[in-house]
């Protein structure tokens, strides 16, 4: 009686970590992809096709803001991303809007996109 009173603990004690372990995980899951880039610039064009394909194949939302539109750092400020100073630029968010990384897109195509993005 004892033991089975003990591995009941255990199994619910078990069964908590586990669900806060896995909560966490799928708060971190990047949901978005948001691309700063400009119509000028061929690494953009570039970086437009591989983000938006990799976003897509994962069933995540993906958007790009140019730079050289008059409202782009209005709607950067309303998502809380920062104006980067280079470009083609990559944020990767979570469900909440949180940014789970910045990187400067250096020519990966949406297959390596895909695979980084699944790392989260």
């Amino acid at each position: 009686m004892k033991n089975s009173v003990s591995i009941k603990n255990l199994l619910v004690i078990f069964n908590l970590f586990a669900g806060i372990l896995f909560s966490s995980v799928a708060f971190a899951a990047p949901s978005q992809i948001v691309l700063f880039c400009s119509s000028w610039n061929m690494k953009c064009r570039e970086a437009k096709t591989a983000c938006s394909s990799a976003a897509q194949e994962l069933g995540i939302n993906y958007s790009d803001l140019d730079i050289d539109q008059n409202n782009t750092q209005q709607k950067a400020n309303a998502m809380g991303l920062n104006l980067p100073s280079v470009i083609p630029y990559i944020y990767i968010l979570d469900s909440k809007g949180k940014i789970i990384k910045g990187k400067l897109y250096k020519g990966e195509t949406s297959q390596s996109l895909k695979q980084d993005l699944m790392k989260y």
